[in-house]
């Protein structure tokens, strides 16, 4: 008899810690799933922004990738900015970009940088934000010249 129960005791202590086991196991494939959802969105993100039609440089009606004309940059930046606009621009662009912070760094031949996008979410609610560094060339029609530059792009994670 009791011989028994301490087979019956050890077999629910085994059964328990292989539930265990398992479950650890299962939040830890979770959590590799989740992470890599995210870098496919940053990844998206950094896509979307470097081809924006709204600022991509074009000859002959023909856009070229990983480009931004100067004077397109600066008409989004004051358009963005008009507060007659801005609900409908920022839901527009919500849409497209999420939660996220994008800016523009100028870095030859002079340094400038130009916030082009700001919908930032709180990071004590949770989740957290990927930074990616994304190069672009910024073109000025007037002089014909190009500016090296890159995309600063903060995209903050819903969970």
């Amino acid at each position: 008899m009791f011989e028994s129960i301490a087979v019956l005791i050890i077999f629910f202590f085994l059964l328990s810690f292989g539930f265990t086991f398992y479950g650890k196991m299962q939040q830890i494939s979770n959590m590799k799933k989740m992470r890599q959802a995210t870098e496919i969105d940053t990844v998206s993100l950094a896509i979307k922004t470097s081809n924006l039609a709204e600022l991509q440089c074009s000859i002959k009606n023909v856009g070229e990738p990983n480009c931004y004309d100067w004077y397109k940059i600066k008409a989004f930046q004051h358009m963005l900015q008009d507060s007659e606009n801005n609900e409908f621009l920022t839901d527009h662009y919500y849409q497209k970009l999420g939660y996220s912070r994008i800016e523009l760094n100028i870095i030859y031949p002079d340094h400038d940088s130009i916030l082009l996008y700001n919908r930032t979410r709180d990071l004590a609610e949770g989740g957290g934000s990927i930074v990616t560094l994304m190069p672009i060339s910024v073109y000025n029609p007037t002089d014909k010249k190009h500016r090296f530059a890159y995309l600063n792009i903060t995209y903050y994670s819903p969970e």
